[in-house]
């Protein structure tokens, strides 16, 4: 999904969010709170050229990790929701600079990452489930900042994404359990301003919530 695809799904759900507020839920259902974990898909664009003459070419290292975190539902109405949530992320995702067979430059990638996000709701009911698309910003701060090898480089620039997804949710064993999958594109060029060349960090998310 391009990036402008995802910023027209995130303003039309919005207004869906606007135009039905009016709709009331009862008070003590309102606030919910969770934790949440799963499985993401983290990869890496990188865009050259990284010098003048164009010989020095990116291998970038993609792969599934882990994620786990905190989070809290707040019903606006019967059809939608913001959900705010705290993640952690542990990733595989490492870029090296070649020139022809010689590694020139090596940079992890968020390994270990620090996600805050906003998410706007809007769902049906199904039966006893309740179906529903999701859109909102989110802001990565990597954790990790140093690396253990000498010659390999921690990224420590922050990036903004946009976050889209859908979900289904039902009521099991006492909470609203909720299985998602989530697209989250990269906005800022992850490279230092001296660094040539762009790179953009990209998550897959399979997540499941657990709400009271």
């Amino acid at each position: 999904m391009s990036i402008s695809r995802s910023a027209l799904l995130g303003t039309v759900l919005l207004l869906l969010v606007i135009k039905s507020y009016g709709q009331e839920v009862e008070p003590d259902k309102r606030l919910a709170f969770g934790f949440s974990f799963g499985a993401n898909h983290a990869s890496l664009k990188a865009n050259g050229p990284y010098d003048p003459s164009g010989a020095v070419t990116a291998r970038t290292t993609n792969g599934w990790g882990v994620r786990m975190g905190v989070l809290s539902d707040w019903q606006m109405s019967s059809k939608t929701s913001l959900i705010a949530r705290a993640e952690i992320s542990f990733n595989p995702t490492k870029v090296d600079l070649l020139n022809a067979a010689n590694v020139v430059g090596s940079y992890n990638v968020y390994q270990n990452l620090l996600d805050f996000s906003l998410h706007a709701t809007y769902g049906w009911t199904a039966g006893e489930r309740r179906i529903y698309i999701l859109a909102g910003p989110m802001y990565r701060i990597p954790n990790s900042r140093t690396s253990d090898d000498d010659h390999v480089v921690a990224i420590t620039r922050s990036d903004a994404a946009i976050d889209v997804g859908i979900g289904g949710e039902k009521k099991l064993f006492n909470f609203r359990t909720a299985l998602e999958v989530r697209y989250a594109q990269g906005l800022r060029d992850l490279f230092n301003a001296d660094q040539a060349g762009d790179l953009f960090f990209r998550t897959l998310t399979l997540n499941v919530c657990f709400k009271g």
